[in-house]
């Protein structure tokens, strides 16, 4: 199932005022747990240790979702990913505080180390890069290890 990049950020805005609401009682939002005895909020378990996010300018906007169909076809098979979401920019209306100048937008998960090296040197990810490198214009590549025991 593929998630969208929104609902990725909305779990892990919530992971992160998960210590700030804890001692609130009223219903909680999914994928925040309580801790009965204790009564304190704690977040959801993240969806992977590894976080590799890709943020995409194209040189023509018309391409985007040719991209996507693309990365959903190629990328999100690759084995060892143990999430993947994939989406265009979403105008939220709040101008300079959002990083609005790319058109798509990656996010793939993995495990281990090994998964990660091994999506990076897999064919579907080689053979996407050289498909769409002369069609962009910019590539941000930002990855986060979550090193929560």
């Amino acid at each position: 199932m593929r998630l969208s990049i929104a609902t990725r950020a909305i779990a892990a805005a919530l992971a992160l005022a998960a210590p700030v609401l804890h001692g609130c009682t009223s219903a909680q939002p999914q994928g925040i747990a309580v801790a009965r005895e204790t009564g304190r909020v704690a977040p959801a378990a993240p969806p992977a240790r590894i976080s590799h996010l890709v943020f995409i300018t194209l040189l023509d906007a018309a391409d985007a979702a040719a991209l996507l169909r693309d990365c959903d076809a190629s990328l999100a098979t690759i084995p060892g990913l143990v999430a993947y979401a994939a989406g265009m920019h979403l105008d939220t209306g709040r101008g300079e505080r959002v990083d609005s100048t790319y058109h798509v937008g990656l996010y793939l998960g993995f495990a281990t180390e090994a998964d990660y090296s091994r999506y990076v040197a897999h064919p579907n990810h080689t053979g996407m890069l050289k498909r769409w490198q002369a069609r962009i214009a910019r590539l941000r590549v930002f990855d986060v290890l979550d090193s929560t025991p």
